[in-house]
């Protein structure tokens, strides 16, 4: 994301308490990297990348 000098709000499902729990409830998967997009939640590493590049 620096290379591509794409700033946005990022978070640690380690770190933030019920940050992983939420990330199951609205995707079905406590899985990252994730990226919500208004509201759906995208997990593949290239969709995202794919995504951000498109996007920003």
């Amino acid at each position: 994301m620096k290379s591509n000098t794409i700033e946005m709000e990022m978070h640690n499902v380690d770190a933030e308490d019920g940050l992983r729990e939420m990330l199951k409830e609205r995707g079905g998967k406590a899985q990252v990297p994730a990226l919500d997009v208004d509201g759906k939640i995208m997990y593949e590493s290239m969709d995202i990348i794919d995504y951000l590049k498109d996007n920003h």
